[in-house]
């Protein structure tokens, strides 16, 4: 054989030298081991990229959950979890067991053996304390958001007008969880007493948190960072009730016994007082810092009492804000029309899904779940949305597209068999809500003057909750005319739709920052003059105590 063969191919006479056989050797090896590495990297392709999702999910979760080494935000974020777990105690199964105590007393037929959800009341005459058992919790709910409403503003006028923010905090965390401890031995026996005592209870809620909202102005004076903020707290508190929902759901399938109502009730009070008991131990006892006295009033020569100065004080900002403080004041109204149908809208949604549509309740189950679990990427869409536009164009287009959605609602899930868009809708509706929240509380802490935060953020808990009675008025007198429940139910998406409406006389962002900071000045500089005048006061007092010396008594 010749070592060189002729390249025919070209039509050329050219000539190349044979392959070694050990060169063919080495690439036909090489060509193996690269096949081979090839085979083993694209099996390795979904592990790979399933760690990088990972590591991206870790940045993104220690991002979200970062308080910038502040010890204060990470106590307000610890107080929002037993929060979100007392929602879901209080308005599921604490009031489920009180309903089925009430009908046992008032003589209704109530199977006691029926497991947790199959315990809905049965059209019952008879009535306990003069009312209907099925009365007996819209009355309670009532009476109890009217009580911690109208005192919500008191408290926060005192606390700012004095030292005491962190201890009084310390005092309600302490009584709140001494109260849900003594909760949780509900009974037949005692449902009296507990049910004055969830009064208590709702109050001393309401002001711990009142307390703890005065502190997040007081955080940073950046947007992007107050909105991070507000997300990481409105998170922890859906994230605490989606928990709690699994966790009382899977003890009461799984636990001998658990699934009776009044022994639930009192699972689920055990397990928030071990929260409250961590969380706000923790929170109050090394993270708060003190404060001082924010603002004083002038007493009438120190004789009058610590509630009338509060009183005063809640008088004289409210003649404020709705005389000189207009966006404050279409702030408040907003939220006071909002807020009140968001409340209301669930209890009515629930009576239409359960009456109309028929929903199951593992159907109804699964919607909240779904409901509550988009509420978490609601609070992530606010940063984006917030840094886009900005906190206040941010709500509106949040609140028109949350009214537009509940008028539709209602005629997309419009009777039995609509379980599949039930459960679209409640991906929607959480998403909206989550969104809204942040937002809102955002904007509110861009509106509050210096040095009244408590007294501010109890007037925003109170309009939140006075307007509670009107939504299901007009609801009800719509149900029981000529309309059908379909439009009363979609009169909820109004009241949204007129929020939006309501926004634009606050004007644009802007002019209102602009407001903000001239009133800050001037509250500054009237607090500066004010401690000046303080100061010679003292001095004019202090010489006039001192003994005068003639030059014949001084000892040379």
């Amino acid at each position: 054989m010749s070592d060189h063969i002729s390249d025919k191919n070209n039509g050329t006479d050219e000539t190349h030298p044979s392959p070694d056989p050990s060169d063919i050797k080495e690439k036909s090896t090489s060509s193996v081991t690269s096949a081979s590495t090839c085979t083993s990297s694209t099996i390795l392709i979904p592990f790979t990229i399933a760690s990088s999702y990972g590591k991206k999910c870790k940045s993104r979760c220690s991002s979200l959950f970062n308080c910038y080494g502040d010890p204060e935000a990470k106590a307000i974020a610890l107080s929002h979890i037993p929060r979100g777990a007392s929602f879901c105690v209080y308005s599921v199964y604490f009031s489920a067991a009180m309903l089925k105590i009430a009908s046992i007393e008032a003589g209704c037929e109530v199977d006691s053996q029926k497991e947790f959800g199959n315990t809905a009341a049965p059209d019952c005459d008879k009535k306990i304390l003069g009312l209907k058992p099925s009365s007996l919790l819209a009355i309670y709910v009532m009476i109890a958001g009217l009580c911690t409403s109208l005192f919500l503003p008191i408290v926060g006028a005192i606390l700012d007008s004095s030292n005491h923010r962190r201890n009084t905090g310390r005092i309600v965390s302490t009584l709140l969880s001494i109260c849900t401890f003594s909760a949780s031995f509900v009974s037949q026996e005692n449902w009296v007493f507990m049910l004055v005592l969830l009064l208590f209870i709702s109050v001393f809620l309401e002001i711990e948190y009142c307390i703890v909202l005065a502190y997040v102005p007081e955080l940073t004076n950046d947007d992007a960072k107050l909105t991070h903020f507000n997300v990481l707290f409105a998170t922890c508190s859906n994230l605490s009730v989606l928990t709690f929902l699994v966790v009382m759901t899977l003890v009461t399938t799984f636990l001998p016994g658990a699934g009776d109502t009044i022994v639930a009730a009192r699972i689920a009070m055990t397990l928030n007082f071990v929260l409250q008991l961590i969380c706000y131990g923790y929170a109050w006892t090394l993270l708060f810092g003190p404060r001082k006295a924010r603002n004083s009033i002038n007493q009438n020569q120190g004789q009058c009492s610590v509630i009338v100065t509060g009183l005063k004080r809640v008088g004289l900002t409210i003649c404020q804000v709705f005389h000189q403080q207009k966006e404050v004041k279409w702030c408040l109204i907003t939220r006071m029309v909002t807020q009140a149908a968001s409340i209301s809208f669930f209890v009515a949604l629930l009576a239409y899904l359960t009456d109309t549509i028929k929903v199951s309740p593992r159907d109804l189950g699964i919607a909240t779940l779904i409901f509550v679990g988009s509420a978490v990427p609601g609070n992530l869409l606010s940063v984006p949305m917030t840094k886009w536009f900005n906190p206040l164009r941010s709500l509106q287009l949040c609140l028109l597209v949350l009214g537009g959605f509940i008028v539709a609602l209602p005629f997309v899930v419009s009777g039995p068999g609509s379980e599949p868009l039930l459960f679209v809708m409640s991906v929607g509706y959480g998403l909206n809500l989550g969104w809204k929240e942040p937002t809102e509380k955002t904007l509110w802490c861009r509106l509050i003057p210096h040095r009244q935060e408590a007294e501010m953020w109890g007037l925003y808990l109170f309009s939140g909750q006075i307007f509670t009675w009107f939504p299901p008025l007009i609801f009800t007198v719509l149900n029981e005319s000529s309309a059908s429940i379909q439009v009363a139910l979609a009169s909820y998406g109004g009241y949204f739709l007129i929020g939006v409406i309501f926004l634009f006389f606050m004007g644009n962002y802007e002019s209102v920052q602009a407001h903000l900071n001239a009133l800050n000045q001037e509250i500054d500089a009237s607090i500066e003059e004010k401690d000046r005048d303080e100061i010679v006061i003292a001095d004019i007092k202090l010489s006039s105590k001192l003994p005068e010396y003639s030059p014949v008594d001084v000892e040379v």
